[in-house]
């Protein structure tokens, strides 16, 4: 699965201090994860691309959304399971590989 690491840039350096990590910078990586996680499970339900896309434009600032564009899209690009284990597999994969290639970004901006 392809996964847009400037969109992932754009939340960081958003919040980015000196160059180096902060608690605030990898609270947002977990906040990353948290809504990979919201848009896999609607994803796993078997709810509409365009009623995910609607969700998450709702309150959302412009990087926001298009940080969410990007999770979504890559959310619909894996199938829907039958199987609830494998839902929650799909979830759970999901959640983590977006918080670590949000962390290897911090980790990767902390390098001099």
């Amino acid at each position: 699965m392809k996964y847009s690491f400037y969109a992932l840039a754009i939340i960081v350096a958003a919040t980015a201090n000196d160059g180096h990590a902060s608690d605030a910078d990898r609270k947002t990586c977990a906040s990353v994860g948290n809504i990979a996680e919201s848009v896999m499970k609607r994803r796993q339900e078997g709810l509409s691309l365009q009623s995910t896309l609607e969700a998450a434009k709702t309150g959302a600032s412009e990087k926001t959304y298009a940080v969410m564009e990007d999770m979504i899209i890559a959310a619909y690009e894996v199938p829907v399971y039958t199987v609830d284990s494998y839902k929650e597999r799909a979830v759970g994969e999901f959640r983590d590989d977006r918080q670590l290639q949000c962390m290897k970004i911090l980790r990767a901006a902390e390098q001099p």
